[in-house]
């Protein structure tokens, strides 16, 4: 068994702007063995969404290696990796990508319920999400603002909770 879940090895990131390459990430190196909890912090603009889209299996790297348990990335085709996100990887966003109109306890549901792993109201039965405290769930888990009208209550119960 591998000692790493995640290797990165000489990673470059570049992008084409205008007339020339603007480098993003020039020579990273890391390695996360299996249970281990990582954070990127830096500055503003140092390249951490970017790394996070490496990490992710969202975008592929200019130069460099990286090993998702075991297996080289920049080998594995899209349906690949797009099962790797699905089954293996996940990751809170600063604008955290959730749904409005739903719950934060529906929200954290989602992925679990598009795997196929469980259905609607599963992972509370089972107190898989109960670990995350009851704040996630009801009202209180509620925008403060309610987003523009398009005809229905932002505060309405999704039908499967």
């Amino acid at each position: 068994m591998s000692d790493h879940v995640l290797r990165i090895a000489d990673l470059h990131v570049e992008f084409k702007v205008f007339e020339g390459r603007l480098k993003v990430l020039n020579g990273i190196y890391m390695d996360v063995g299996p249970g281990a909890r990582v954070g990127l912090v830096g500055e503003a603009g140092c390249g951490k969404t970017t790394m996070m889209g490496i990490i992710g299996c969202l975008d592929r790297p200019s130069n460099g290696n990286y090993e998702f348990a075991g297996h080289s990335i920049h080998k594995m085709a899209d349906r690949q990796l797009a099962k790797i996100r699905n089954q293996s990887i996940g990751f809170v966003f600063q604008t955290f990508n959730l749904l409005p109109r739903e719950s934060a306890l529906h929200n954290v549901e989602l992925p679990v319920i598009y795997s196929g792993m469980a259905t609607c109201g599963t992972c509370r039965r089972n107190g898989q999400v109960g670990a995350l405290g009851p704040e996630l769930d009801g009202a209180s888990a509620q925008p403060r603002e309610a987003p523009e009208d398009t005809g229905s209550s932002a505060h309405e119960p999704h039908p499967g909770a």
